[in-house]
């Protein structure tokens, strides 16, 4: 898989909402990538010590004083602005920043019922703090590694006690129509599912991983508006390609494709004839290496030369093969696909 383009290492904390599911997956990938990185250090924020001392809603355990996971607070009337949840997240990874000790923070959290979404995205704006977001809940970045499902969950796990689970002999079994973890475990994707399950990274990331990372950003394809108003939606592929120092994908449909500073759209011509037309106001140059791939991202063929499409004009690309569903078009930070079936 292509590597994104990194000339200095940089010193990253990533602040995670929950305590039982993204600290261990994270820990996970950063003991995977280990001796081989490109950071300087990596921290993951709760730590093993504040899970072990969390209450049982999974939020910060509670200290003296205006404390998030770990990091106190500047003064009370800040706290009393930014404590809600996710905004928390978001403002301890910009905390970590401040002292010059980490020079990238990112903060990952969901959708799961939180009120204050719009401030938090506010804030990370601002602060420059990058989101890892799932909508519902985390799970659906952990089905994102199986299927495209457009389904709208609205509830991560049916039953959070001890007994029987969604998919494991429940009487309430809901066969996965209500919640995410139940849907992946009737499905047998993860029969055994549970939070903080061992191994969730190198088991079942890595052996998927450029589907889950194609799936979502499929997720994000043509939405519009506020992020947190989407369901589904994921950007915890942006985080996972981050840290594995990959192109992540982003995901278009055929009709207006905005690239860097072009603008173009392809079309299925007469005679399977693939087609672009230039829509901006300048020379569009379609490089050799762009590539007709399968729906699952497997190229089939790259095109055989280079050539320029004049503003305002239409060329012919190829002759599209019978399989063929998404045209492959790379740059230094990101591979775009752009959707050809009809």
């Amino acid at each position: 898989m292509a590597r994104a383009k990194r000339s200095i290492k940089d010193s990253v904390v990533i602040v995670c909402e929950g305590t039982e599911t993204e600290p261990p997956y994270f820990n996970e990938l950063v003991s995977y990538i280990e001796g081989n990185s490109q950071f300087e250090k990596i921290k993951i924020v709760p730590t093993p010590a504040i899970v072990k001392g969390s209450d049982k809603k999974r939020i910060p355990r509670k200290m003296t004083g205006n404390y998030y996971h770990i990091l106190p607070e500047q003064t009370e009337k800040d706290y009393l602005l930014y404590k809600a949840q996710p905004t928390r997240y978001v403002r301890e990874a910009y905390l970590y920043t401040q002292d010059g000790s980490y020079n990238i923070a990112w903060s990952v959290f969901d959708k799961e019922g939180h009120p204050d979404h719009k401030f938090a995205f506010e804030c990370a704006k601002q602060w420059n703090v990058r989101v890892a977001f799932s909508s519902y809940c985390f799970e659906e970045w952990l089905l994102l590694h199986f299927e495209r499902n457009d389904k709208d969950f609205y509830v991560g796990d049916c039953h959070d006690g001890k007994g029987p689970k969604c998919g494991e002999d429940c009487e309430e079994d809901c066969c996965g129509e209500k919640c995410l973890a139940g849907y992946i475990r009737h499905k047998g994707y993860i029969p055994k599912y549970r939070k903080n399950l061992p191994g969730t990274f190198e088991k079942y990331t890595l052996p998927r991983l450029n589907a889950a990372l194609m799936n979502a950003a499929w997720t994000r394809m043509n939405k519009q508006g506020a992020v947190y108003e989407h369901n589904p939606y994921c950007t915890v592929d942006t985080l996972v390609a981050f840290l594995l120092n990959i192109r992540p994908y982003e995901w278009h449909l055929k009709e207006s494709i905005v690239i860097a500073n072009d603008t173009f759209r392809i079309t299925i011509g007469e005679n399977g004839i693939v087609e672009i037309t230039n829509l901006g106001n300048k020379r569009l140059f379609v490089s050799k290496d762009w590539a007709l791939c399968d729906s699952q991202g497997a190229v089939i063929c790259t095109l055989q030369k280079s050539l320029f499409v004049e503003e305002d004009s239409k060329a012919a690309l190829c002759v599209i093969p019978s399989n063929a569903k998404l045209l492959r078009i790379e740059n230094n930070d990101i591979i775009h696909l752009v959707e050809l079936a009809t």
